[in-house]
């Protein structure tokens, strides 16, 4: 009995697989009407030379899924096969190819997809690629124009999760709220953030210079939602604890204005306190930092994919 049961368990073992399939996206983000590099890769997971085939189409066997989780792309079953290759043990062999025709997607839905590739019996782990267009941002105030620019590779949840609030016109009649000159200028609405659900923090080695945008959050990290704020000097002691999601490319005069109206900043409204003219600390818990003449409000919001040279 001991002996059957033996048997039976060493013919059920799994044995180790001959091949390994991987996709290696080149770039984080990918940008619908450019191309998009992907990496196809066919390898030889033994410690001996075999015989590997390779499809004629590498695209057939890619399964996508959108940011929702729905399959928009069901992989193909690939049976003709290009060649046949010997691979040396632990080699490989593969193919860069663009998959832009695949991930051309319209405006509404991008975000993050996930891709895994299928060959014969074989599938690749899933890897997940973003796929935002080049967006600029124009914050119409009641003091001027201020144009943004995003940077997705650091920090993509942030720049669409502030793209999906300005098509929905949520920064609209919202104020920049809080400024201290000398360090930042913070925009959005606190009661109305409080609503939505927290972005999870995507901390870089970007640093907060003079006209970067970063998302405010509370104590913890991951508890941003919709404020944001623009640095008025480097902060670098912001560096690696907020999400640089993007920075002025135009209007930085306006920034400056904004950094030189009068706010309750210095005397403190509630305890008249006397600050530094450039202080970059408040007076205590109570302080507002509130602009008094003029209001700084944001008329609207406009987006507008970046025109190539």
């Amino acid at each position: 009995m001991l002996f059957l049961t033996l048997l039976w368990s060493l013919q059920d073992s799994p044995k180790d697989p001959a091949v390994v399939l991987r996709i290696e996206p080149l770039e984080r983000v990918y940008r619908p009407g450019e191309p998009m590099a992907m990496r196809f890769v066919v390898e030889n997971a033994t410690d001996r030379d075999v015989e590997l085939e390779e499809p004629i189409d590498y695209l057939e066997g890619l399964q996508v899924r959108d940011p929702e989780a729905r399959v928009v792309k069901t992989p193909a079953r690939i049976r003709e096969v290009k060649r046949k290759h010997r691979v040396d043990a632990r080699g490989f062999f593969g193919r860069t190819l663009d998959i832009s025709r695949i991930l051309s997607v319209p405006e509404d839905r991008e975000g993050a997809y996930t891709l895994r590739w299928q060959f014969q019996d074989h599938a690749s782990a899933e890897v997940r690629v973003f796929v935002i267009r080049d967006w600029l941002a124009t914050v119409e105030t009641s003091v001027g124009n201020i144009v943004l620019e995003f940077h997705p590779e650091s920090a993509p949840m942030h720049v669409l999760n502030f793209l999906s609030l300005a098509r929905k016109g949520y920064y609209k009649d919202c104020r920049f709220y809080r400024v201290i000159p000398g360090f930042m200028m913070q925009g959005g609405d606190p009661e109305k953030a409080a609503k939505l659900s927290p972005v999870t923090a995507e901390f870089s080695d970007r640093k907060h210079l003079a006209g970067t945008l970063s998302m405010a959050r509370g104590a913890a990290p991951n508890t941003a939602t919709s404020e944001f704020f623009i640095c008025f000097a480097a902060s670098p002691q912001l560096d690696r604890a907020y999400s640089v999601f993007g920075s002025v490319t135009q209007g930085m005069e306006c920034v400056q204005a904004i950094e030189r109206v009068k706010t309750d900043h210095s005397p403190c409204a509630s305890c008249g306190q006397t600050l530094p003219s450039r202080a970059t600390q408040h007076c205590g818990a109570h302080h507002q930092d509130r602009p008094i003449s003029p209001e700084i409000v944001i008329k609207n919001i406009a987006l507008s994919v970046r025109k190539k040279p």
